[in-house]
């Protein structure tokens, strides 16, 4: 397996309930591609947030907070072993704004006439 992503879609908030990279394909970019396919697959559903959880000291923590992700609260003992999360949040409305605008460029591309997405 080289990897996989668990998106849970509530209304307008996300909320990734895993991500697993495989160890032998670990810093190759793939965790930050499945986090990045579910946030636009989490925009085109109408979230306006991602949430997560994750142990405090991994090193998935900070790619989390490279793609934006910010520290909402510290859940201690969140972990079967005992171990403290955190939880975080991402808020996605204005990437939905900027895909909307990169549409419409690309409408504009192949038909001149399109001015507005749909």
């Amino acid at each position: 397996m080289v990897g996989y992503v668990c998106l849970i879609m509530r209304k307008q908030t996300s909320r990734i309930y895993s991500l697993i990279v495989g160890k032998a394909y670990r810093g190759k970019g793939i965790g930050t591609k499945l986090l990045e396919a579910a946030e636009r697959y989490a925009i085109s559903q109408g979230a306006e947030a991602v949430r997560l959880e994750v142990r405090c000291n991994s090193k998935a923590l900070r790619l989390y907070q490279k793609l934006g992700y910010t520290v909402v609260e510290k859940k201690l003992n969140y972990y079967g072993d005992g171990g403290d999360a955190f939880s975080m949040n991402k808020e996605i409305v204005q990437h939905r704004i900027e895909d909307v605008e990169t549409i419409n460029i690309k409408r504009k591309r192949q038909n001149p006439a399109v001015t507005t997405a749909a």
